[in-house]
Parts: C-alpha cells; sequence; structure tokens
C-alpha cells in the first residue's frame, strides 16, 4: 500500500478501553490509533468516555479524532454482579455482560460513521481472547479483527493448584457455548479479516471463523524505547548479579516459584532480585521472601512508573518471569529492547520472542522441577557473563527485526488493503 493509499484510507480503531494507564490489552488501541496517525492513515478512535480525561492529556492534538460511548444503569449493575464471582468466571461474566452492552454502544456509532461515508474500514484490536464474540458485522465497511491471543490453560501439573476441578468444568462449558454464540453473533464468521498472535489462537478460534487469517504477535516495542546505546560488555570483576522481575503480583505470575527458585541462588552465589509491581500476592511473597532468608537480597519496589521501570531494565543483569499463564508478555519483548538476556517459563507468550539466541525457556514440567530447572538457569547466566552479555546484545537487533510497532503497522496496513478489496 503506497503513503498515499495510506493517507486516503480512514480507519476507526474501535476498542472498550484505550488507555496507557490501565495495562493490558487496553494500551493495544492507543498503540494501533497513535502509529497509524504518524503512519499517515486518516485514523479515529472510538472508544469509552471513562479514558476520555486521559486521552485529553496524552494524545493532545489527535484528541480531536477520538469519539466516545458512555454507561448505562446496565453496565453499573452487571459489573457490581461480577464483583462476587470468582477468577476466569468473573472475567467471562464481564465479558459477555459489561463489554457486550459497550460493544453494541461502540457498534452504533461507528455503523452511523460508516454511513455517513465517514471511514473506510473498521479495525477491532480487542478483547484479545479469541473465543470472544464480535458484535461488529453488517457495519457498512470491512471488518479487521486482531491481533487476537489465547487458547491458554495452565500447566497440567499446576491446575490443581490455580483452579478448582468444578471452576473448570464451568470454563469448558462456556467455550463450548462460545462455538454457538459466535454462530448467534457472526462478527468473526463475517469479517474480512482476522489476525492471531501464534497458531495456538488460531487452532482456538470459533470453528466457523473466516478462512483470512495471518499471524502478527499481539505485542510491540516502541521504535524509540529500542535501546541504540552502546553494547553491554561483561565484568570479570563483578561479584554480585542482578536479576530483574516486573508483572502483577497475583498467583499465576509465578513469583513464590522464582522466590524459592531464588534461595537456591543464592545458596551458591551472590546475587539480587529486584520485584517490581503490586497485587494481592504481594504481602504473602513478601512473607515467603523473609522466610526463605532472602531479606537482605531481594527488593519489592511496589509498582514504579514506566520510565522508572525502562530504565531498571538497563542496569540489571537478567530478566526473568515465571508466568504459568501468560498469554502475551510484552514486558519480554521491553526487556530485550533494553538488552536484557531472559529466563521465562516455556509455557505460552514468552515461546513467541524467546529463541536459543536471546534467552532460556524453562518448563513448567512439575512445580518442584520448575524451580530446580529455574534456578539452573539463573545459575547459569550468573556464572557465564559472557553468555549473559551475548543473549542480551542479540535482543534489541532481534525487536527491532520483527517486535516494532513500526513493523506491526507495516503489516497492519497490508491487511488493510487486502480488507478493503474482500
Amino acid at each position: 500500500m503506497t503513503s498515499d493509499t495510506n493517507q486516503n484510507l480512514r480507519v476507526a480503531v474501535v476498542a472498550e478501553m484505550a488507555s496507557d494507564r490501565m495495562g493490558g490489552e487496553a494500551v493495544l488501541p492507543l498503540h494501533f490509533f497513535r502509529e497509524l496517525r504518524r503512519a499517515g492513515v486518516d485514523a479515529r478512535l472510538v472508544t469509552h468516555e471513562r479514558v476520555s480525561s486521559e486521552l485529553q492529556e496524552s494524545l493532545g492534538d489527535d484528541f480531536q479524532y477520538a469519539s466516545f460511548v458512555k454507561d448505562t444503569f446496565l453496565h453499573r449493575l452487571f459489573f457490581k454482579m461480577g464483583c462476587w464471582l470468582p477468577g476466569r468466571i468473573r472475567i467471562g461474566w464481564y465479558t459477555m455482560t459489561v463489554n457486550t452492552l459497550t460493544q453494541l454502544a461502540l457498534c452504533r456509532l461507528v455503523r452511523r460513521l460508516a454511513k455517513g461515508g465517514q471511514i473506510d474500514l473498521v479495525h477491532q484490536p480487542v478483547p484479545v481472547s479469541p473465543r470472544t464474540p464480535s458484535w461488529y458485522f453488517r457495519i457498512g465497511v470491512p471488518v479487521v479483527i486482531g491481533p487476537m491471543n489465547g487458547g491458554m490453560e495452565y500447566p497440567e501439573a499446576f491446575r490443581d493448584r490455580f483452579e478448582s476441578r468444578f471452576i473448570t468444568r464451568i470454563v469448558n462449558s462456556l467455550r463450548f457455548g462460545s462455538e454457538l454464540i459466535n454462530v448467534l453473533i457472526p462478527g468473526k464468521r463475517l469479517a474480512a479479516h482476522l489476525l492471531v498472535a501464534n497458531t495456538r489462537t488460531q487452532e482456538s478460534l470459533p470453528r466457523f471463523s473466516t478462512p483470512n487469517v495471518s499471524i502478527l504477535v499481539e505485542n510491540g516495542v516502541l521504535e524509540e524505547e529500542v535501546t541504540s546505546e552502546l553494547a553491554r560488555t561483561s565484568d570479570p570483576n563483578q561479584q554480585s548479579t542482578s536479576f530483574l522481575f516486573v508483572g502483577r503480583l497475583v498467583d499465576w505470575k509465578g513469583v513464590d516459584y522464582l522466590l524459592r527458585a531464588f534461595a537456591k541462588v543464592r545458596q551458591q552465589i551472590s546475587a539480587t532480585l529486584t520485584i517490581v509491581g503490586n497485587g494481592g500476592q504481594r504481602a504473602n511473597l513478601e512473607q515467603l521472601a523473609a522466610e526463605l532468608g532472602l531479606a537482605d537480597s531481594v527488593e519489592f519496589t511496589g509498582a514504579l512508573p514506566r520510565q522508572d521501570c525502562l530504565a531498571l531494565m538497563r542496569s540489571k543483569d537478567v530478566f526473568v518471569l515465571s508466568s504459568v499463564l501468560e498469554c502475551g508478555g510484552a514486558v519480554v519483548l521491553e526487556a530485550m529492547a533494553n538488552g536484557m538476556p531472559v529466563i521465562a517459563s516455556d509455557w505460552g507468550g514468552p515461546q513467541d520472542y524467546i529463541d536459543s539466541e536471546c534467552g532460556l525457556l524453562v518448563p513448567p514440567t512439575t512445580p518442584e522441577q520448575f524451580e530446580h530447572d529455574f534456578s539452573e538457569a539463573m545459575l547459569k547466566l550468573a556464572r557465564n557473563p559472557e553468555l549473559r552479555v551475548q543473549l542480551g546484545n542479540n535482543g534489541p537487533q532481534k525487536v527491532a527485526d520483527h517486535y516494532t510497532w513500526t513493523k506491526k503497522i507495516e503489516h497492519i496496513l497490508q491487511v488493510y488493503s487486502a480488507a478493503c478489496k474482500h
């Protein structure tokens, strides 16, 4: 697609939420909107009004291209009802109720835009779940959905800890029901194109989805955040190795496994571990660190501003991610972009980014074996500074070649072009 064509294309990026501050998938539509406009595309953002104050502050002149829908009484009612539900059932409830109500309001708005000849294409980047039905059909213009990322389960040996069999049966029933729902709500069947982050997600799409599917990673890094500094060098006189974790302190992030692995490391070498983030498990994890005798070598910083996190990535030696249910793992790409070798679970999102040239993957076989193997991987990089530096220095180039938002926009523009010919 030529630059002139890009400028003539009018795209509505629609999302229930678009925010830098909320984290998670909410940042994706915002990145698409910003980068599309940077690429010369006449893009507008259509989202919920609860983020309007934030967007007015962060978008500057581009705020004029944002449109908003409002909550209703039913939104508030269903949200309060969902607060009493556990884990993944609560997520499913919000998807079926609150998110659906918001999607319907957004649909009405983009239909008006399409009917008025103001847009040529609708792009729905979120929700990233491949099974969530899309109400964006018969809009009057082509619809592109994704990149989606899902189809995840806990590793078999970990399931009983994180989810009861009763909850698992309910989740599986909801997934079975989603096939029927996606027949009745045919957004993914009638879409011009679907984007998925990996083959795992493609296999999880509703059975009757459009065959027009391609792979595009869910996450990305801003080109200006890929380090252009001098490569790291090994220091033979370095006495201690510093490890860094960044993420929410929730059970499935597996930080307790990381702490027990790190305790084994500390029995053999001098090392420190910095844990950045907040969450419901923080008090328990701090207590565990104390019980393991790690009070002098583990620091819990709480949540930090993004720039502070990036500064830590540039100053610490190794990034660690012990999650056992990580669909995406954007933080892995950020660590790689800042020259950090990565040790992560060989499960889910990290598998999409990490190979033997930039990090180590640890299979989550059993909890005990996982802790042992994770500690061995940490010791390997701590004791081999040349390997550590080599893996870290490979990261920025790999991110620049494959995972920047600039690369993603190049791909998405080709998808838009094909969709408009659909």
